[in-house]
This record gives C-alpha cells, structure tokens and sequence, in this order.
C-alpha cells in the first residue's frame, strides 16, 4: 500500500518543487538592475539646471548678411548655411504631436513632442522625440535697469507650437539623451525651398568633406556611449553596486565624469568605498590615467592598493605634480611606498621641473620621505625651473630630526652644499632663521 503512495505522492511534489525554483529564479531575474534607458516622455519636467536638458552640439545653421539690393541704396538681408555647423546637428521634419507649455517661460522652455516625418541628417527616429523648445530672449539690453529688464523677460510666458503644426527642426540631445533641443533659430516652416536648400548645403559639405558623414557617427557613438555619465555617477554616489555592475556590463564608461564634477572613481574614492573602486577598476583599461583618484586615495593605503593593483597608471597629467609628488608633499610615505613599487619613477618631472625629491623637500611633513626616495633612485642635485636643489629646500625648512636625517641623506647621496640659490644665497643665508639648522649644514661643510 505504502509503495503504491510514492510515485503518487512524487508525481505531485516534483512539479510543485520545481514550479518553486522557477519562481524564485523569475524573482531574481526581475530585481536585477536593469542597462541604462533614457526616459524620453515630455510629460515630465524640465531638470532644474538647464545645463541637464540643453543639446551639447547643435549651432545655428544658419547666418545671416547683408548685400546691396537691386534698387539703388538698398540693402537686403540674405542668409546662408553654415556648413560647419550643419554637422553638428540632426536634421528631421517633424509634426507636433503633444505641447506642454503651461508655466513654460524662456528660462524654462515648452516640452514638445515631435513625430519626425522625414529624416535628413542623423539616426531614424521611430519614437516622438522629446523636444525643448528653446527661445532667445532676443536684442540685448543695455543701459540702465537692463538686468532687471532681462530677468523679466526671462520669466515671461513662452507659449508652445499649435499641435499639428510642421516644422524643419536642427536640433541635438542633452548628454543623457533624454532632451532634444530645438532653439528658435533652427527651426522653420516645411517649404520646398528650404528643404532643397538643405539638400543642396549637404550635397556641397560632402563634396568638401569625403568623411563628413563618417566624422559625424564618430560623434554619434561617443554621445551614446557617455549618456549613461549622469546615472552611473548617481549610482556610484548612492553605492549602488548592484546597479553600477549592470550599467558597466550595458558598457557604460567607468571612468566617466560630466562637465566639471568628479569621475566615477574619484566619487567611490572620496566615499572610500573599496568594493566600489575594485568594481570600477575591473572594468577599465590597465594604465589609465586619474591621478586625481590617486591623490583623493593618498591618505588610504587600502584604496592605493586597490587602485595600483587595478592597473591605475601612478604617472600625472603632462607638465603637472602627480601623484607621486602630492603623496611626498604630504609626507605619505607608505603611499608613495607603494607608487614606487608600481613603477613610479622617482625623478619624473612635474610642474616648473619639479621632481618627487622637491615635492618632499618642501614640506615639512614630507621631509620623511627624503631617505624613501633616495634609496630609490632619486636624484639629489637637481634644480627646478628656478634654480632651487632639494638641499636647498630642506635647508629653508624649520629644523627637525626628519630635517636633519634628510639633510644628511642628501648630502651622502651626492648634493652639494656649496650650491647657491639664483639671487646669490648659499644654504646658511637660507637657513638664518633656523639657529639648528645653520650648525648642521656648517658641520657638513657649508660656509
């Protein structure tokens, strides 16, 4: 009997076990972050700052001049395409699907959705595009109260197109891609002779210019690639890792930053988030450059770490202090432990020929690392762009028992004391205010 009852009993609580799992696997699956989509529905508001909503490329097209008119002492105003800037915009006939226009100001433009009805430069747009349409506050103001006139004028009502209504739009996206500007001067009304005109302006910018079109799907994918800069920085400021792995898998770019703010490893960095950094770090090309996140981590040797074994590059920018002199001016020895172990070279040239050995010789607190350096290859007779050795440095410095174990290294390491600043003072001169210090470099020969 009992036999009987287990196949039965099987028959039902295998399927019920595995309807489980596949439940619970649809639970995982719908938690996981989703890639970056760009919200595009003109319901919405406008961002606050309008550095969030305006296109990144698009000028006017087009210019206007003045030519003398058939009629004697006449002038009439001819306007011309600019051909330059045509490849910087995107180019559609559109039709004004929705307006929302109640409160919009000129500092706060009409949100418009557009079907576009024709592509003539740029990418097919088979959903509305959520256009801003943008005005300008029109002649300048001069004279008394022309501030006041200007604030007003920004604040006055700025009514939306008739729904409907056809258009010849230039326009290009905020960096998210979630805007599309349209500016009052790039767009008109669909005729014939515009759209020939355009034509025509695109057949001559070709012809001038074999790769126009490639140069601009070059611009077109480094714009796709840096829409997802705002949300994965939001992300990386929340600690979001969940969302930042998903964001880096959909390929957004790890090291992004947006206009003058941090970059996503500097954001992880300041919030000394390790776990954060080792994610961003794996998704980014061995030897990259941010010697900000380094100088950011310096007081941290856990987060050095993290960033050297990474593949962070220990170089600075070109003709600038890097790293390894900001962690010598700070007297972070063991951080600059490190940067050496990752091949930093200790006579690298930074601002005005500064080395690493300056940068310590500076400070007070980096005199510690003066030995450090040494031992690692640094050279000690070595003046800057102004004619200043390390010894000199150390003997300007305040007298201490770093000062005096950097100075002696120094010295045995081949600086001579006899060196003389460009305006004539040797290292005593130097040191006059520093009764100590003065007794030391005397004992070492200075005279």
């Amino acid at each position: 009997m009992r036999q009987r009852w287990v196949p039965i009993l099987a028959g039902v609580f295998l399927p019920l076990v595995f309807i489980l799992v596949l439940m619970s696997r649809s639970g995982v699956a719908e938690t996981k972050p989703q890639a970056y989509v760009p919200v595009r529905d003109v319901a919405r508001e406008l961002p606050t700052a309008d550095k969030d909503w305006r296109d990144q490329h698009c000028q006017g097209i087009t210019s206007s001049a003045w030519r003398p008119g058939e009629r004697p002492n006449t002038l009439v105003q001819e306007e011309s395409i600019n051909l330059k800037a045509l490849a910087t915009c995107e180019l559609y006939v559109v039709r004004v699907l929705k307006v929302h226009d109640q409160g919009a100001t000129f500092t706060r433009p009409p949100r418009v959705a557009l079907t576009v009805e024709q592509v003539i430069l740029g990418e097919p747009q088979p959903q509305p595009l959520p256009a801003v349409f943008s005005a300008s506050l029109g002649d300048h103001f001069c004279g008394n109260g022309a501030m006041e006139e200007a604030q007003q004028r920004a604040q006055e009502p700025a009514p939306g197109p008739a729904l409907g209504a056809r258009f010849i739009v230039a326009g290009g996206w905020n960096q998210a891609r979630t805007w599309f500007e349209v500016t009052s001067s790039n767009r008109w009304p669909v005729t014939d002779t515009k759209l020939a005109d355009l034509a025509t302006a695109l057949k001559t910018a070709r012809e001038k210019e074999p790769d126009f079109d490639v140069r601009i799907e070059k611009r077109r994918k480094e714009d796709l690639a840096a829409q997802t800069d705002p949300d994965l920085l939001r992300a990386v400021d929340q600690g979001d890792r969940a969302r930042v792995q998903a964001m880096l898998e959909g390929g957004a770019r790890p090291n992004t930053r947006v206009y003058a703010d941090f970059s996503a490893l500097q954001k992880a960095v300041k919030r000394k988030d390790a776990p954060m950094v080792a994610l961003l770090m794996r998704h980014m090309p061995r030897d990259t450059q941010d010697p900000e996140a380094l100088r950011l981590a310096l007081t941290d040797l856990e987060l050095v770490r993290t960033l050297l074994e990474g593949g962070l590059s220990w170089r600075g920018r070109e003709r600038s202090n890097g790293p390894m002199n900001n962690a010598a001016s700070m007297g972070a020895c063991e951080a600059l432990r490190l940067l050496l172990k990752a091949g930093g070279d200790p006579n690298t040239v930074g601002q005005d020929q500064q080395t690493v050995l300056h940068a310590a010789t500076r400070s007070t607190r980096g005199l510690r690392c003066v030995p450090l350096l040494l031992e690692a290859g640094a050279r000690a007779e070595v003046p800057t762009r102004y004619g200043w050795t390390p010894l000199i440095y150390a003997a300007h410095e305040k007298y201490s028992p770093e000062a005096e174990l950097a100075i002696r290294a120094l010295v045995a390491h081949g600086a001579k004391v006899d060196r003389k600043t460009p305006d004539g003072k040797g290292l005593l001169e130097v040191a006059r205010k520093s009764p100590e210090m003065v007794t030391l470099l005397q004992s070492l020969g200075a005279r």
